[in-house]
């Protein structure tokens, strides 16, 4: 019994370690450039950033506790190999099974808690994200009194002149191909202002005299094609949409798709309504794979760390980086082919799984005979 409570205790406290340090370290990595734009270039409040951090705690907890509760198997057990004292625990009739019951407990104990995160926690998180970037590209991006603002889009660049009053004047939108960054349409009006369509992801700028230019091109016999302009085409008042996506895109590298924003009960009504389609179910089984990933470094940690009996802190480290690269790197893959079916992306999301639990479970099974 107090083997058990020590072995909890101290891969407990080097789980929680770890993984805060690999959570500091993602969130700084994925949103510390696009929060300082916010704080630098706009007038965002202190606490709507605050909150953007925030929600991305679940999603990175969906692979830093799996990372974390690795690297303290490595750590703690790695230590006590190096030190003999698993040596000590078998003489005195201890068997490995019994000293990692406690491991095992927690592995599936965690997978749950994993489980959770992906099915309802998650999503929820990645909506209000969704609402708090909304209400910063509302707020900020076209709701700004500054004056002669230009705002770069991807694909586009938009110059307003003055904002009064909710009024927009000397609106200038420029739209380029960002292959060659040529220009290809040019939009120009007096005046115009802002509807937010939240509904369906737009935001629509009505404009008021416009003038609008397009690039055409002029095919001569001998020469080659020449770029050219089309007349000048006016109108009294015209609308210009603006995919709430291209903002999101300029905010965060985070892709926010409906797909991210569905809790799995969502996903498995779609799926069993027939209309089946290899997003859907690679997304589907991702989320209920990788909740194992802490029982399947369950297995896979104890004779590793074992086998290795290093009691270094970096070894400790570096073991678990490498082994949690080469797990992670199957729903990685998975996620760059879920648009193509034919090699079914969703049996992908399992080779994690398929792999390291009975090679874990038959390293453990020989450590366990010796």
């Amino acid at each position: 019994m107090l083997i058990d409570r020590f072995i909890a205790r101290e891969v407990l406290t080097f789980t929680a370690m770890s993984a805060a340090t690999l959570s500091f370290v993602l969130v700084l990595g994925n949103v510390f450039r696009e929060v300082c734009e916010l704080l630098v270039n706009h007038r965002i409040p202190l606490r709507a950033i605050l909150e953007f951090v925030a929600c991305t705690a679940p999603f990175c907890l969906t692979y830093t506790l799996p990372w974390g509760f690795l690297t303290a198997l490595f750590l703690v057990f790695g230590r006590m190999a190096a030190d003999r004292e698993l040596l000590v625990l078998h003489s005195n009739g201890m068997h490995i099974w019994r000293v990692c019951r406690s491991v095992f407990s927690m592995g599936l104990a965690f997978s749950l808690l994993c489980l959770w995160i992906n099915a309802e926690i998650n999503p929820l998180a990645r909506e209000r994200m969704k609402t708090i970037l909304h209400d910063i590209a509302i707020k900020t991006l076209l709701n700004d009194t500054a004056t002669h603002r230009i705002v770069r889009l991807p694909g586009k660049i938009i110059y307003i002149g003055a904002q009064e009053a909710g009024k927009l004047h000397n609106v200038q939108i420029f739209e380029y191909d960002d292959e060659d960054s040529q220009l290809e349409r040019t939009v120009v009006a007096q005046n115009g202002w802002l509807e937010s369509l939240q509904a369906s992801d737009e935001l629509v700028i009505h404009l008021e005299n416009v003038k609008s230019d397009e690039r055409g091109s002029s095919d001569d016999d001998d020469e080659e094609s020449v770029v050219s302009f089309h007349p000048s085409i006016s109108a009294q008042e015209t609308s210009y949409n603006i995919s709430f996506f291209d903002i999101l895109r300029k905010y965060s590298s985070t892709n926010y798709k409906s797909l991210d924003i569905r809790i799995l009960r969502e996903l498995k009504a779609d799926l069993e309504t027939g209309e089946i389609h290899s997003i859907f179910l690679t997304e589907f089984n991702k989320r209920i794979s990788l909740s194992l990933a802490c029982l399947a470094f369950a297995f896979m940690g104890v004779p590793i760390a074992i086998l290795f009996h290093r009691k270094e802190t970096t070894v400790g480290f570096g073991l678990g980086l490498g082994v949690a690269c080469s797990y992670f790197a199957f729903f990685m893959v998975a996620d760059n082919w879920r648009d193509h079916p034919a090699i079914h992306p969703e049996i992908l999301t399992w080779l994690g799984n398929i792999v390291f639990i009975p090679a874990g479970g038959t390293l453990f099974w020989r450590l366990a005979k010796r």
